[in-house]
């Protein structure tokens, strides 16, 4: 609806201008609390506390296959911070192979041309 000018004693009143005067102190505070309510939804949802709080994580049952040729040399303090380094097996060790007779064969169109940490891991 276009804005009307409507007399009253007098006085000129637009419609539009009280509209516009109200919109503001609705939207301003509904818009803020459904913001401040995504925050504190997002905030406290599951999904958002998956790792545990002193920052551990369990390793499942199967490190028995592992574990079962080890043995112990000697026992570490409960308060003692132990490194640990994990090797897995290529998933196309034939392709890295050819890939590195590639790289270091001065003949070849690979030769120097060194995969970033991306492209390796999309092997």
């Amino acid at each position: 609806m276009p804005c009307r000018e409507r007399m009253q004693v007098g006085k000129r009143r637009f419609i539009c201008m009280k509209l516009r005067s109200i919109y503001p102190m609705i939207l301003v505070p509904l818009l803020s609390l459904i913001i401040i309510g995504t925050v504190l939804w997002a905030y406290l949802s599951p999904f958002t506390h998956a790792t545990s709080q002193d920052g551990r994580v369990l390793l499942p049952s199967s490190m028995e296959k592992y574990t079962s040729k080890s043995h112990v040399l000697a026992k570490a303090a409960s308060g003692q911070q132990i490194s640990l380094a994990v090797g897995l097996s290529l998933r196309n060790q034939a392709g890295l192979a050819a890939y590195l007779q590639q790289i270091t064969t001065p003949h070849s169109p690979l030769y120097h041309h060194y995969l970033n940490a991306e492209t390796f891991a999309a092997l």
